[in-house]
């Protein structure tokens, strides 16, 4: 099977996601599958480029049954909400196209997106619908819980809004999953059961 792997950290990073996606990644390549990771250039938990090449180029690795393409990525000096959501968009916005000619190049079978960041998911959900590939969205972190809860959103009108949107873009996933089972209890909470 050809999947896609779609997350904004990857090895060499080694904390949180990137370990898990790296392990999961070499995991799926020994099993045969042929693996297109897209991913940014490392950068946690230094928030700082760790890596010689521009953060403004595309680059291409290739490894044992899997394919590498880090996407530019804007890592800001200073992380508050406003360039955290600029560094978090920049990744989904380079990332969109080479998704898409991925999926040109070789329908995949399926796209894994890991989360965060919801940035991404209407962009795999669009790949998703044109190409006709299963969506497993595997969650690591809810963000617009913690925008809400760190009272980032001041109006109940924009967060249900942005939920609503959220909502319906996991139900169009083939798969939803998360870390733990207090996690996937949050997404019952929010109306998103867990699909296995």
């Amino acid at each position: 099977m050809k999947i896609i792997l779609y997350c904004i950290n990857f090895a060499p990073d080694y904390l949180g996601s990137a370990k898990y996606n790296f392990e999961l990644a070499e995991a799926l390549a020994e099993k045969g599958h042929e693996l297109h990771v897209i991913t940014s250039y490392p950068y946690y938990p230094e928030w700082k480029n760790k890596e010689a090449n521009s953060l403004y180029k595309y680059k291409e690795e290739q490894g044992k049954n899997i394919r590498i393409t880090r996407c530019p990525i804007y890592i800001p000096s200073k992380v508050n909400f406003i360039t955290r959501i600029v560094h978090l968009c920049s990744f989904s916005l380079s990332s969109f196209p080479i998704l898409m000619a991925s999926q040109i190049q070789k329908r995949s079978d399926w796209i894994v997106i890991i989360l965060p960041t919801i940035f991404s998911l209407p962009f795999a959900s669009l790949a998703k619908f044109l190409f006709r590939s299963k969506l497993w969205i595997q969650v690591h972190d809810f963000e617009l819980s913690g925008a809400m809860g760190s009272k980032i959103f001041t109006s109940s009108f924009v967060f249900n809004f942005l939920r609503n949107f959220e909502k319906l873009l996991f139900k169009a996933a083939t798969v939803v999953s998360a870390l733990t089972p207090q996690m996937l209890a949050k997404l019952s909470d929010i109306g998103v059961p867990s699909k296995n």
